[in-house]
């Protein structure tokens, strides 16, 4: 049935819910703000997979044409690609290293590396000033001994580190870990500026198998709201201004066992 701009939406709603703007949806809001959608029809690999200009043979040929070609996956530990696939329930599941597994280690999605081979890696696309949203649906298969970031961070060429919250300089994300002294069994967010952490529990239970609508809006005035399921949970601190962020979903073990999330499409957009 066509939506309120005469326009079918992309995906059922429980994958991906239309971004609202300024109360209207993406697509009438397009004058105003430049919308990324990624739907993951091709699994991100690790960024060796898409190796630019390298010489290459026809296995490696036939690898990079598969992998995905705007998003890549960081890892801590022995990744493989068989450690993301397709998952029945219709979302992409990625694990934790599963020839390894050991705990601490980690798997998380982001924006290719390599200069000019998306635009979700274009410099300063995403900055702490330009009104910032991004929202995905995500699930945990289990709860226990596992941590989730769902959020923004610096692009400053440092790896994600899954290990320690406050490692990351300058970010702002949803939070989940069983295992960490910092977490509750409730999701939390998150405001990491210049190293120092602002986490507040949101009260919303974090449950296995079940579906959560993720999303993180910056207001002009650089003001964080978090949305889980469409509820605004406690509003964050203000990032540092003139940050350019980087998104990522991200996944940790916290025990000897391979651990999993299953996500969806991700929805960017920005001010013009």
């Amino acid at each position: 049935m066509p939506d309120r701009a005469g326009t079918r939406n992309l995906f059922n709603n429980i994958i991906l819910p239309t971004l609202p703007i300024e109360g209207r949806d993406m697509f009438r809001g397009a004058q105003k703000r430049i919308t990324l959608v990624e739907t993951f029809k091709q699994l991100p690999q690790l960024n060796a997979v898409v190796a630019v200009g390298t010489p290459l043979d026809v296995a490696e040929i036939a690898a990079m044409n598969a992998a995905n070609k705007h998003f890549e996956i960081n890892a801590e530990g022995s990744w493989t690609t068989d450690d993301i696939t397709f998952h029945t329930n219709g979302l992409i599941r990625l694990d934790t290293p599963d020839a390894s597994a050991a705990a601490n280690e980690w798997a998380a999605i982001r924006p290719h590396k390599d200069t000019d081979l998306t635009q979700w890696n274009a410099a300063g696309l995403f900055g702490s000033e330009d009104s910032v949203q991004m929202e995905q649906v995500i699930s945990l298969p289990s709860i226990v001994a596992v941590g989730l970031l769902f959020g923004l961070k610096e692009d400053d060429g440092i790896p994600i580190d899954m290990d320690v919250i406050g490692s990351d300089d300058n970010a702002t994300f949803i939070h989940f870990d069983d295992g960490s002294s910092k977490s509750t069994v409730n999701f939390t967010t998150v405001e990491n500026i210049n190293t120092v952490d602002t986490q507040t529990d949101t009260g919303i239970i974090v449950e296995a198998d079940t579906f959560y609508h993720l999303k993180l809006a910056i207001s002009a005035s650089r003001q964080t709201r978090f949305y889980i399921n469409d509820r605004l949970v406690p509003v964050g601190a203000a990032p540092k201004d003139a940050v350019n962020f980087i998104p990522f979903t991200a996944i940790m073990t916290d025990a000897a066992a391979v651990k999993s999330i299953d996500f969806g499409p991700l929805v960017m957009s920005r001010a013009i």
